[in-house]
């Protein structure tokens, strides 16, 4: 069984957890990464632009602009998703090497 070191604590754990046993700490599986970039990244920028703006209505529209509010919190959500993504396929990288490789017939021929 392969074991990485905990996002957290650098803990050797199995590859394949979800949740580090020493410290707890959640660990950037393909499901958390989805479930960032598809439900909690769009809740938490829809609530800072909407807190921006009725909180601060008269900064937003002396520098940026509603229009501008918006493409900074598109343009901060894909590249957020970008960064979550490149996560996961490190740690997937990581995972792989980990992993034995198994014999391939011809090895096997070549003994």
């Amino acid at each position: 069984m392969s074991e990485l070191p905990c996002v957290s604590c650098d803990t050797d754990i199995p590859a394949e957890a979800s949740n580090c046993p020493h410290c707890g700490q959640r660990q950037l599986t393909r499901t958390t990464a989805i479930t960032y970039v598809a439900v909690a990244l769009p809740v938490v920028f829809c609530s800072v632009g909407l807190a921006l703006v009725l909180g601060v209505p008269g900064v937003v529209d002396a520098t940026v602009g509603a229009t501008g509010l918006v493409a900074c919190l598109l343009v901060t959500y894909c590249l957020t998703g970008l960064a979550l993504g490149h996560a996961y396929a490190k740690r997937q990288r990581r995972i792989d090497a980990a992993a034995p490789t198994p014999a391939t017939p011809a090895d096997e021929n070549a003994q």
